[in-house]
This record gives C-alpha cells, structure tokens and sequence, in this order.
C-alpha cells in the first residue's frame, strides 16, 4: 500500500511572502510616485524654458530698433523702481511719433506683465501679454565701464584692461530715456529655471581697430 504525502504552506511561510508582496508593492508605487514626479517636474521646466526663451526672442528682437532701454526711477503705477522690478524700451518710428514698452514684474502673484504708454508720466495699457510662474525678476542698467569694476555683477575679467568709453546720447525720449551703449542686465527665474541677459539698444555705438602689419612693409 503507498502513502501519499502532500506539504502545504505553513503560517511561517505564509508571513513571510506577504512581506514579501508588501515590500514589492511598496517599492512599485516608490517608483510610479518617483518616476510621476520626474516626469511633471521635465514638463516645468521645459515650459519654463520655453517662456523664458518666448520672452528673451522677443527682448532680443525689440531691442535691435530700440532707441533706448532704461531701468526707470518709478515704475509706470508710480511706485519706486529701486529694487529693478521694471525695465522700459524706448523707440519712436519715421514719423517721430514715440512709443515705450514696460514689463513690470509682480512678485506677489509671480508674474510679469507687458504694458504700453505713449509719454513717460501717461497711464499705462496692459496688452494681454503675462507671463506667470516667474518665482524672480530684477533689472538694472549700467554703463557698459561696469565691465571693468572688479566685484560688480556686470563684471567680466575678459574686458579688465580693455578701453571702454561710456557714452549716452539724449535721444529725445525722456532725461531717463538714454541712447548710447548703456547695457540692461535682466534677471528672471521660473519654476526652477534661470536665466540672465544682457540688453543694449539699436543706437549703441560699437567700433573695431584692426592691426595690420605687412612684411616687407608696403611702398
């Protein structure tokens, strides 16, 4: 006669693949967790870099038919600009008919906002144009010597022993509305993204020496 024998599962075992499935369990939804984090922290900052990029094109191309671009003393609601929450760019067209855009930024609500005025002093028109999520913002305007000023922000040992003459020219814009070579530094911060630029108007005046030296010399 033959016996069958058949081992089940004991308490012991049982415990221990619960553990088992438990931790497994766990360490999925660490992963899905982590890798949904990843993922929605990738789609900030590529729209960050995105609205920053959106903002720097249009700096740039506003820029090269600027007059002048200046931090004014008082923003355009008349409170004082000295913490660099605003810049304005200044030009006017064939007609000679002016026209300024400011981009004031708000660090309440952590947006920036573009405004247009006819005459320095006149109430500002928003035009729609806001970028939110902008978590700093701060500009400053600077003679373009500041390159030259060890422990200044504008700062760059590329040009310590170059010849830099600072030179602003009253474009009829405004006393604050200088053409010349003045350089705007702008700094803004989204969603953990950053960036700093440097601004110089359409009127800035830019010259080259070049040194030629001929062997034999010519006759």
């Amino acid at each position: 006669m033959r016996t069958a024998c058949q081992r089940g599962f004991t308490l012991i075992d049982v415990l221990v693949g619960a553990a088992i499935a438990v931790l497994v369990g766990t360490l999925s939804i660490a992963v899905a967790h982590a890798f949904v984090g990843w993922t929605a922290r990738t789609a900030r900052v590529v729209s960050a870099t995105s609205a920053i990029d959106r903002l720097t094109d249009r700096w740039d191309a506003a820029a090269a038919s600027a007059w002048a671009i200046f931090t004014p003393v008082d923003d355009v609601f008349g409170v004082s600009n000295a913490d660099g929450h605003e810049f304005d760019i200044a030009t006017q067209d064939d007609r000679r008919r002016r026209s300024y855009r400011a981009y004031v930024y708000d660090a309440a609500r952590q947006r920036l906002s573009e405004y247009l005025y006819a005459t320095p002093g006149d109430p500002p028109t928003a035009t729609g144009d806001v970028s939110s999520g902008v978590t700093a913002f701060a500009a400053q305007t600077q003679s373009p010597s500041t390159l030259q000023q060890s422990g200044d922000a504008l700062y760059d040992p590329l040009f310590a022993r170059s010849t830099i003459v600072d030179a602003d020219v009253a474009v009829g814009l405004g006393a604050q509305a200088l053409g010349g070579n003045r350089l705007t530094r702008i700094h803004i911060a989204t969603n953990g993204f950053d960036r700093t630029v440097m601004l110089a108007s359409g009127t800035a005046p830019s010259s080259f020496t070049i040194v030629l030296t001929y062997t034999p010399p010519p006759t």
